[in-house]
């Protein structure tokens, strides 16, 4: 049961997409006979809306209810809202679906961008940057932190990543935010908390996920995401799994609960639950 409207693709493909690297069905990772050659029944476009665990049902937006006997949540993350995305969504761009990149291409290939902000400190902030390079766009990179990627590289590898952007022709504002959006004529001017004013076409925004888990709070145990065990079975119910961005997991090399949001990770972690659902007992660290 898929929400979106696709068969399963590569979020992975999606910057190479979005540059035109790559054709649409290159993103394209499996086809409607791969489902029917392993009897999978599979509803796209249909959103659970309920879980009842005692039953062990579940209903959808369009009626259905579908009953089980074991249940895997592969629920992921939708993008963290952002509070200019209402008034601006025609100059707000994201990229997570498939929709949103074929918006960066067919724009890009339009001619339409010429000068962006890239607001993000992270992997998609990364990739709106080599889409916009490929294009010959005029970059501004907003961000709150003292450099890129800070807390996953040390203050050495800030600095190194500082002067790639700068040889780059990347300008960037750090220690800065997005204070204020005003159109000016065709363009978006854009004030930051410092002071800063810039005049673009669109603003590229990478702030991470949102973790789908309200359909189970209050029945699952959770956290920032859905606890599970070292076999990805969920707390708080039988015969329930978790994987991918969803899970919460206690990482026992770092001593702490822990969350990844990468598509490795949402492989693995499919893979075990799912061999585990078939019957194994195979753990995940």
């Amino acid at each position: 049961v898929e929400d979106e409207p696709h068969l399963l693709y590569s979020r992975v493909f999606l910057p190479a997409y979005a540059r035109g690297e790559l054709a649409r069905e290159k993103v394209m990772l499996r086809g409607l006979k791969d489902y029917e050659r392993q009897n999978i029944d599979l509803f796209v476009s249909e959103r659970v809306l309920k879980i009842d665990f005692s039953r062990r049902e579940a209903a959808t937006t369009s009626g259905k209810i579908f009953s089980y006997k074991k249940f895997l949540i592969a629920s992921g993350g939708r993008v963290e809202p952002w509070k200019f995305e209402k008034e601006f969504a025609d100059r707000i761009l994201r990229l997570q679906t498939l929709e949103d990149a074929e918006r960066i291409r067919s724009l890009a290939w339009a001619g339409k961008i010429k000068k962006v902000a890239v607001v993000g400190g992270g992997f998609i902030a990364l990739e709106f940057l080599t889409i916009f390079k490929k294009y010959g766009v005029e970059l501004t990179l907003i961000l709150r932190a003292d450099y890129f990627w800070k807390g996953q590289v040390d203050d050495q590898g800030g600095e190194f990543l500082k002067e790639l952007f700068s040889r780059n022709a990347i300008a960037q504002l750090s220690r800065d935010e997005l204070y204020e959006l005003r159109r000016v004529g065709s363009q978006i001017q854009v004030l930051t908390k410092n002071g800063n004013k810039i005049e673009c076409d669109y603003i590229a925004v990478g702030l991470g996920l949102k973790r789908n888990n309200e359909l189970v709070e209050g029945q699952l145990e959770t956290g920032r995401g859905i606890k599970v065990n070292e076999f990805l079975e969920a707390k708080g119910q039988e015969r329930v799994w978790a994987a991918g961005d969803v899970v919460e997991y206690f990482d026992k090399f770092s001593g702490r609960a822990r969350m990844v949001g990468n598509w490795t990770h949402g492989f693995m972690t499919g893979h075990i639950a799912g061999e585990n659902m078939a019957g194994g007992r195979k753990s995940f660290a």
